[in-house]
């Protein structure tokens, strides 16, 4: 019988997808000793996760051993990657790409003149501006992963597999790599509490499930359900477990006075405040968060794509209006008066003479 440490990067195993297709294990991380979140590649080359718990042992089948680390890949797709992972990291400082060199993308047969003017913003996050000077918001999805009025991004030394051109599907396959790779990192900025709904929100969303797989991957994370319930992230009734929408929130909820205040409950409240009083009603929380509504909205970026993958539209859909509203949201915070009373006490503080 297969153990869940058989499971190896590398390695082909049935029993994961469904109608017993076989799929490549790309990267295993383990919640405590007796569950694991797989992420794995499928024949179209689609990247996905899962949690598997030692109950799911029996129907695994290993049909090809993977070594744990090789050194022989292509070069082409390790170019390739870097430059995905140069893309996916440009929205973090909001770059306005509009003027890009003509060379950087190149237009289809048939486009329009002028189809490509902001072909090459692809930038998660960024509002695009139009001639007229409206803003038009984009979507995540469509500016990450799909070329705009016929434009290809262009890739040093050329998007090539030994020689003969890659296809998309090879590419975005790789591009999802990295992403994951690139979202993984992003956990250390979460607590617990945060991970465990990150981990649950991939299975089930807001659905309920059975309270024994709550409290297993609880023990995993290192938290309670009981503490959850506490902190305003799940509601637990009847042996089962769901997470709380941002509508189900308190709307007299206090982040001063939350005594377990955590990334994901900032983050609903975020939404939440957004769907009901709009930029300026999220801006001034966003004031009174200060550094953590960054990683709130980190956060937020993170469970769209997981929503768009799953098919969640209503989901991807909320959560890509906070980060697509985040620009403007973050220059009314910076009016707000209590920053601006912070920002003055704190070079009061630092003195005429000091460089800080």
């Amino acid at each position: 019988m297969v153990r869940l440490e058989d499971l190896k990067q590398g390695a082909a195993v049935r029993g994961i997808a469904p109608g017993g297709e076989i799929v490549t294990v790309e990267r295993v991380r383990w919640a405590g000793s007796a569950a694991i979140e797989l992420i794995y590649k499928d024949a179209s080359g689609a990247v996905d996760n899962q949690l598997l718990f030692r109950d799911d042992e029996s129907k695994l089948e290993i049909v090809e051993e993977g070594r744990p680390w090789s050194f022989d890949g292509d070069g082409a797709d390790f170019r390739l990657v870097s430059e995905a992972k140069r893309i996916l990291q440009a929205y973090l400082f909001d770059v306005d790409c509009s003027g890009v060199p003509a060379s950087s993308c190149r237009r289809s047969r048939g486009d329009s003149a002028g189809a490509s003017g902001g072909a090459a913003s692809g930038v998660p996050g960024r509002r695009n501006r139009t001639a007229t000077g409206e803003h038009r918001p984009r979507r995540l999805g469509a500016d990450l992963h799909r070329p705009r009025h016929g434009c290809v991004l262009a890739v040093p030394g050329g998007a090539e597999r030994g020689g003969t051109a890659m296809t998309m599907r090879e590419a975005l396959a790789l591009i999802n790599a990295t992403l994951d790779e690139v979202l993984a990192e992003q956990e250390g900025d979460f607590d617990a509490d945060t991970r465990w709904a990150v981990t649950w929100f991939e299975q089930y969303g807001y659905d309920e499930a059975d309270y024994g797989l709550a409290e297993q991957l609880s023990k995993a994370k290192n938290t309670s359900v009981d503490g959850l319930v506490e902190s305003g992230a799940v509601v637990s009734s009847r042996g089962q477990v769901r997470l709380l929408r941002p509508a189900e929130l308190p709307p007299d909820w206090d982040s001063a006075t939350d005594l377990r205040r955590i990334v994901w409950e900032t983050a609903q409240h975020l939404i939440r405040v957004l769907e009901t009083g709009g930029e300026q009603a999220a801006a001034a929380l966003v004031a009174e968060l200060g550094a953590e509504a960054e990683v709130a909205r980190d956060l937020a970026y993170r469970l769209y794509l997981v929503s768009e993958r799953r098919g969640r539209a209503a989901d991807a859909r909320m959560y890509n209006g906070l980060v697509q509203s985040w620009p403007e949201i973050a220059r009314l915070a910076q009016q707000d008066p209590s920053v601006a009373a912070a920002q003055s006490q704190m070079f009061e503080m630092a003195g005429p003479d000091d460089p800080a």
